[in-house]
């Protein structure tokens, strides 16, 4: 009996280590996945209301793309 909750402890123990860490390791819950540390590191630097330029690029252009392209003040 008392060997069994040892290793009920110990699996218990592993799993939510496991679970904590793999939460900690996501940065889906703050966006940040979403910005280059780089405009990162520019952003802390601005002051309120101060715009700067940024280029964002697309990976997925959707369908037509050479002819959506072809045109672009259509757009």
């Amino acid at each position: 009996m008392r060997k069994e909750f040892k290793y009920f402890r110990i699996s218990l123990l592993t799993v939510s280590v496991f679970f904590m860490l793999s939460l900690t390791g996501s940065n889906n819950f703050t966006n940040s996945f979403k910005v280059s540390k780089n405009l990162s590191f520019i952003m802390k630097d601005l002051k309120n209301n101060e715009k700067t330029l940024i280029w964002i690029s697309f990976r997925d252009k959707g369908e037509n793309v050479s002819s959506l392209l072809s045109f672009p003040k259509d757009l």
